[in-house]
């Protein structure tokens, strides 16, 4: 799983290549799993960071 920014990701989840913005959602929930604390905290900052400009 790659992150590379944007709406860009790389994903091969059970063998089965993914690309694209269903990449980046599987690439994201695994690291939120991944997250030992603050999982709240990066969602919300994800969430923050989709919908609001920079």
């Amino acid at each position: 799983m790659v992150d590379l920014g944007g709406a860009q990701a790389v994903a091969d989840p059970l063998h089965i290549p993914v690309t694209g913005p269903l990449a980046k959602t599987i690439t994201r929930g695994h690291h939120l799993v991944a997250l030992p604390v603050g999982r709240l905290r990066v969602a919300l900052d994800w969430l923050a960071d989709t919908v609001t400009a920079r």
